[in-house]
């Protein structure tokens, strides 16, 4: 063991410390740490929503969105698509 705690430049009791810690079963519950891809995008255009008069001739009144995680979402069909788009990651992250 002291020689194990020499090559890596550490103390001989901080290594017993961290044997005992580990038979004890008090480190590594911890989920290990992982990296998520990232890729960034253009800014989307703007989309302009529809009249309100149109979607009430449509009957088209609400919109219902499956998010990833299995959640359902209804929203009026009008809602502005920027405040959407910051509503939707919130909602499919919790």
């Amino acid at each position: 063991m002291a020689l194990t705690a020499r090559r890596h430049d550490i103390s001989r009791a901080l290594l017993t410390r961290w044997r005992k810690d580990y038979r004890e079963g008090l480190l590594g519950d911890e989920p290990a740490l992982t990296f998520a891809p990232v890729m960034i995008a253009a800014e989307p255009a703007p989309v302009a929503a529809p009249p309100a008069a149109e979607l009430e001739s449509s009957g088209a009144v609400t919109v219902a969105i499956t998010l990833v995680n299995g959640r359902h979402i209804v929203v009026p069909a009008e809602i502005d698509p920027a405040l959407l788009g910051r509503l939707l990651p919130v909602l499919d992250g919790a």
